[in-house]
């Protein structure tokens, strides 16, 4: 973010006048931090040292009153005047901040044109949703004409903004992120290397990752979004064309745009016509690319991991066992070919003593865990049973287990689910006296009876009951009339709402008393105590990981005092890789290792860093296996789809997968085991003397920390962001 601004402002000293469209979403955050912070700063005397040592010569903030601005994107149909749009926030963040005048300003405000502005939104596509393929079929209803009518006014205005940012002599400064298919703006997969601003429809990839902006994917699908083209970024030859990116998540389009040929299956290679395209990586966003990963220890050491993910990079395209790697199929990558340039006669070692790790890791990872205390954490409710239900299942039974959630996991739920179970329970008023009466313990108790019947029906009414009986508490009901008034005032609370709007305090505390409700419902049914589950109800959603240290002690010492009051041999973690934002996986991240500075423990802890759906380890990674049957496999998945039913079909989907979570996460465990199996062979397996190895068909990937060694690695997380 700070490079990308100063980057930006050495071209706005030279191009006063230039033409500069900038990205929205999560990943300019840092970009828009340093832009307003050097604009408040710019008279300090050592932030000016500072700019000038970066060659900036302006005395004071860059001139921005003849500086023009043009819109990426914005989805279709949308009202720009609503908070979550993108016109929303480049007025916000970008022309209200540099002070640019409303006629050098190029916003999608057109988009929503004269039909959309007479009729509304639910007047013309009820659904929230367009078809695209009106503008050249004839429409079979009238409701269809009217469609078709707003979207040519919709390509009508594509045409006219692309008309006038060739009046303005093309873009000057392009700034963007790269999507999971490699698209930039919303040019998706596919798109023509001479595409113009025009419509399209989003894929799924962009929609589950557009899915938060929207208000849920059942929103995102099928949506239509306005992107300028990628002939309209590449146009002007002198153009300077930034891609930033964070996160491992994005490695793999990152390596494809920058080393594969131009196509249009990667919308990103079209920058490679630009000589003034740059790629602004961190470590981990850069991580796939070929070159890039050997060229930092050419003359130094070369570090265990890299070794270990290029045999098994190698091992796993060649689908053979590790002890059957040839100096052929070491040769036949640019990192393997390395490995043999700097040990041309003892690389048999390596493959040997990787083999030998490996097996290490799984042996460690079959020792039974009996007499400890564990705290599990999870930044949010379904986060560990994602990760390694099965191990924490079993450790319930031989150790002392404490369960800590960090968010309420309000936003999970949206106001669709929240409508449908209010409208169930209103017509069942039996459920409603039973809840009335009954003690919440009593119904996790029914739940868990009833699941264990297979009784399905009976699992839906106690859900409805556990989430009568939470409203009761919330409102402080103790009668029938109360609850039927309740539930009528919130039913016309969620009818009212725009996926756009907050939600009031009482409603975040609604929807974070039922995602832990449903968190209680699996443990409890999974033998834990409900006094083992806590819900720490951080204030992460508004949190900035650049808070001062006291801000950082403040916000721990609830978690700090659990730690304390807990004394856990074994913690475990969300570890994901470095990432773009203060997401809340690192603010859980840097709640623990604050506390972790901050407690009196008085004996050594470990601590298990765990990944799910969202990230995975390598084998370089991971230094701990935890192998797993296509039983408890399917009993993950089965328990995540009986108590997470805000989750079933969940509004806001990784875009890796398109169904449940816990579905792809039996997924990346099969996928995980397999690729093991080929680094050791099946014979490996077959033979095992442990029924736990032999028997296994998904493999858990852990990594493993001391304090210190922990506290290093979070260290280092932090200070990427």
């Amino acid at each position: 973010g700070k490079l990308t601004a100063i980057r930006f402002l050495l071209w706005l000293e030279e191009n006063p006048s230039g033409v500069a469209a900038l990205p929205t979403g999560k990943t300019p955050a840092y970009f828009i931090k340093y832009l307003n912070y050097f604009k408040q700063h710019w008279n300090d005397p050592q932030i000016l040292e500072k700019l000038k040592s970066y060659g900036l010569k302006s005395r004071s903030f860059p001139d921005t009153s003849r500086l023009r601005f043009v819109q990426l994107d914005e989805f279709f149909p949308l009202d720009p005047s609503q908070t979550n749009s993108f016109t929303s926030f480049v007025k916000k963040n970008y022309i209200e901040l540099l002070g640019i005048k409303p006629e050098n300003t190029l916003t999608m405000d057109g988009l929503f044109g004269p039909t959309l502005k007479k009729h509304g939104i639910e007047g013309v596509f009820p659904a929230g949703q367009a078809d695209l393929n009106l503008l050249v079929r004839t429409p079979a209803t009238a409701q269809e004409k009217l469609q078709r009518t707003a979207l040519i006014e919709a390509k009508n205005f594509c045409d006219q903004f692309e008309e006038k940012i060739k009046e303005w002599g093309g873009i000057g400064f392009f700034l963007g992120g790269i999507g999971p298919d490699g698209h930039v703006a919303f040019n998706l997969k596919g798109s023509m290397h001479d595409s113009s601003t025009r419509l399209v429809t989003l894929n799924y990839e962009t929609a589950a990752a557009s899915a938060i902006d929207l208000g849920g994917i059942e929103i995102a699908r099928g949506k239509l979004a306005a992107t300028i083209g990628l002939d309209t970024i590449c146009r002007n030859p002198k153009a300077v064309a930034i891609i930033f990116a964070a996160g491992e998540s994005k490695a793999g389009p990152v390596a494809s745009a920058i080393e594969e040929e131009p196509c249009v299956a990667l919308p990103a290679t079209v920058l490679q016509k630009l000589k003034g395209a740059r790629f602004y990586l961190t470590k981990s966003a850069a991580k796939e690319l070929k070159m890039r990963k050997f060229l930092d220890f050419q003359e130094g050491a070369i570090p265990g991991r890299f070794i270990e993910e290029t045999l098994t990079e190698i091992a796993l395209a060649k689908k053979k066992p590790l002890a059957q790697l040839t100096q052929k199929d070491l040769s036949s990558t640019p990192s393997g070919s390395f490995l043999l340039t700097r040990y041309p006669e003892n690389w048999p070692t390596l493959k040997t003593d990787f083999q030998k790790k490996l097996i290490d890791r799984l042996e460690k990872g079959i020792e039974p865990q009996k007499g400890k205390t564990i705290l599990h954490t999870s930044p949010h409710h379904d986060d560990i049973l994602l990760a390694y239900y099965p191990f924490a299942k079993a450790a319930i039974a031989e150790n002392r287990n404490v369960f800590c959630c960090f968010t309420s996991g309000h936003r999970g739920v949206t106001n669709k689910y929240l409508a449908l179970a209010l409208n169930d329970l209103s017509t069942h008023k039996e459920i409603q006296k039973f809840a009335l009466k009954t003690d919440y313990k009593e119904l996790l108790r029914h739940f868990q009876v009833a699941r264990a019947a297979g009784d399905v029906l009976r699992q839906k009414e106690l859900e409805e009951a556990i989430f009568a009986k939470k409203l009761c508490d919330l409102y402080q009901i103790d009668s029938i009339e109360l609850l039927k008034e309740r539930i009528k005032t919130l039913a016309s609370y969620c009818k009212d709402r725009s996926a756009a709007d907050s939600d009031t305090a009482i409603i975040q505390e609604l929807k974070g008393a039922i995602r832990e409700s449903e968190e209680d419902r699996v443990w409890i049914g999974s033998g834990a105590n409900l006094e083992s589950i806590v819900h720490l109800r951080a204030p992460f959603y508004d949190a900035d990981l650049s808070s001062s240290f006291l801000e950082q002690e403040k916000r721990a010492r609830p978690f700090t005092i659990l730690l304390e009051n807990t004394a856990p041999d074994l913690i475990t973690v969300a570890l994901d890789p470095e990432a773009t934002g203060p997401a809340t996986h690192h603010q859980a991240l840097q709640l623990i290792a604050t506390s972790l500075e901050l407690a009196k423990l008085s004996r050594p802890v470990e601590i298990w860093g765990y990944r799910n759906v969202w990230d995975r380890f390598s084998f370089g990674e991971s230094n701990l296996f935890l192998p797993i049957s296509n039983e408890e496999m399917l009993e993950m998945h089965k328990t995540f789809l009986d108590c997470y039913a805000t989750q079933r079909d969940a509004s806001f989907p990784t875009p890796a997968y398109n169904g449940p979570f816990s579905a792809y996460a039996v997924e990346v465990a099969r996928e995980q085991w397999e690729q093991l199996q080929t680094l050791l062979g099946k014979k490996f397996f077959t033979e095992h003397e442990n029924p736990k190895v032999k028997n296994s068909s998904g493999l858990i990937l852990i990594r493993r920390f001391d304090r210190e060694e922990f506290l290093h690695e979070a260290a280092k997380q932090i200070e990427g962001l």
